[in-house]
């Protein structure tokens, strides 16, 4: 017997008839180029075909939105990137695992003043910001954005930019969920524990292609970078956190990037009226802030999604913005 007569057998006669006629769509041609473009592969045809409604969907917002951008209605574009055949929900349950733990409500902080501070700074240009790394379908941003403010602060201390392991985060740190989420303020704890961090060249990272190491085998490996304890800033305060990124350096940041307008970002300032300044489901990295030419005020965010995502793995966010998806929220930084 036949595969498909066997097929027909075991499926109803309207899904059968799908997969055979949605290549006939006049956009099939260009979801064609894009898959060969980003090397997607489909098992199935069911499977191909709902890939495809889910990449059409997502071009089909892309495109009004980008009209709305040329119309001056949206600070930012967006474009039909890796994630197009992805749903929201997909993207969010894969990436965005973020677990923020910190009640965000202003401490007892002193106001921060933020006149005499730099106009615009930017701390890939000096030296604190190892590249762009990519989590892959693992939800262990948390992982680098810990990794990524530890090096920042051991190059400012030691002088030596050194990739450190988020690796060893995802298969060690007992109070995270390694790719199911974590907590970046707890996986500094962890390596205040610990007494450091190992290199990404002694422990490489391993979650997004293969899956978790068996078990952690970070002992015997030598610590790269030490840390003694850190530092939360006042929570939804962005002069607190503009001093920081303008005097210590790169700063842990927890963010809402639950939006399809996020995973779809290209260039632009991201702003997002719908964003939440509570509910944080991603961890990044402030390398920098500055204003536009355009007078829009914006935090320099390192994302982890790859060199092949919005400004080569960078975005930049509203800043002044009544703490526009969190950014000032949940930040930290730590003391080596």
């Amino acid at each position: 017997m036949s595969f498909l007569i066997v097929a027909a057998v075991f499926l109803p006669l309207n899904l059968f008839a799908v997969p055979l006629s949605f290549k006939d769509d006049p956009s099939y041609e260009v979801f064609t180029a894009w898959k060969t473009k980003y090397n997607k592969k489909y098992e199935a045809p069911i499977e191909e075909l709902n890939r495809f409604k889910a990449w059409k969907d997502n071009t089909e917002q892309i495109m009004l939105h980008n009209v709305r951008y040329e119309l001056g209605l949206e600070t930012f574009n967006v474009e039909i990137n890796k994630f197009a055949d992805m749903t929201t929900d997909e993207i969010n349950a894969q990436r965005n695992t973020f677990k923020s733990t910190i009640n965000p409500v202003p401490g007892n902080y002193p106001p921060v003043v933020t006149t005499g501070l730099p106009e615009s700074v930017n701390w890939t240009k000096e030296g604190y910001v190892t590249g762009v790394k990519d989590q892959g379908s693992c939800g262990s941003c948390w992982a680098f954005s810990t990794t990524g403010v530890l090096e920042g602060q051991h190059m400012n201390a030691t002088g030596n930019l050194t990739s450190l392991s988020e690796q060893q985060l995802v298969d060690c740190d007992s109070t995270s969920f390694a790719c199911i989420g974590g907590e970046a303020v707890n996986a500094m704890q962890y390596l205040v524990k610990y007494g450091g961090s190992v290199s990404e060249a002694d422990y490489p990272y391993v979650s997004g292609t293969t899956g978790l190491a068996d078990f952690c085998t970070e002992y015997g490996k030598p610590i790269a970078a030490t840390v003694k304890n850190y530092t939360i800033l006042a929570s939804g305060d962005e002069n607190s956190l503009q001093e920081a990124v303008a005097t210590i350096g790169p700063i842990s940041i927890g963010i809402d990037a639950s939006s399809w307008k996020f995973h779809f970002y290209s260039s632009g300032v991201y702003y997002n009226a719908r964003c939440s300044s509570t509910h944080l489901d991603h961890a990044v990295l402030a390398v920098g802030y500055g204003t536009t030419d355009q007078n829009e005020d914006y935090w320099l965010v390192k994302n982890s999604w790859g060199v092949d995502w919005g400004m080569s793995g960078y975005l930049m966010m509203a800043r002044n913005k009544d703490n526009n998806c969190g950014v000032a929220t949940e930040a930290m930084y730590p003391i080596v």
